[in-house]
């Protein structure tokens, strides 16, 4: 999946009014294991690999002008045995799950071998990938957006040194969702 970016990934509400990050991972992290409990019944049990769970993850500082924010980047999850035909259900259930916390703007990257989408959080920020690909495999992963500190954290700033073991932080969307 192609990488793309939108003015909404930052979020429309000052910074201090956003949703926490911690708050942004318990909600996304519910919604999406929701989907795959629903994909399960309706499409039959499959193996989900591909899933970042450790709730002992640490956050990442943003590397961009929102002194003391976070953000989380987590996979959340890919199976095989999807044929394309699926994709408009998965997708139903995929906008269902996130809609109740913000992720409501959907831009569409499918391309000849895949359908993919990011569904945009426009007001806090962040976004939610899902995708069939190859005509196989269904996968999600999202991103937070920079949010403000959970409570009990310092809030850090992009000059701090990373916490160890902290993944990566990236400021844009993913390539390659599924």
């Amino acid at each position: 999946m192609e990488q793309t970016p939108s003015s909404d990934y930052e979020g429309r509400k000052p910074f201090g009014e956003r949703v926490d990050v911690i708050t942004a991972r318990s909600q996304l992290m519910g919604a999406l294991a929701r989907v795959r409990s629903r994909v399960d019944a309706e499409f039959g049990a499959r193996q989900w690999t591909w899933l970042d769970e450790d709730p002992n993850k640490l956050y990442d500082p943003c590397d961009d002008i929102h002194e003391g924010g976070y953000l989380d980047r987590v996979r959340q999850g890919i199976a095989f045995g999807f044929s394309n035909d699926a994709w408009p259900r998965l997708l139903a259930i995929v906008k269902e799950e996130v809609a109740p916390f913000g992720f409501t703007e959907f831009i569409d990257v499918s391309n000849d071998n895949s359908r993919a989408v990011y569904i945009y959080n426009t007001q806090d920020g962040g976004y939610v990938g899902a995708s069939v690909e190859d005509n196989d495999s269904f996968g999600m992963d999202y991103m937070t957006g920079c949010r403000p500190a959970p409570p009990g954290r310092k809030p850090r700033t992009a000059a701090d040194s990373p916490e160890p073991g902290s993944p990566t932080p990236s400021a844009s969307p993913s390539t390659g969702i599924g």
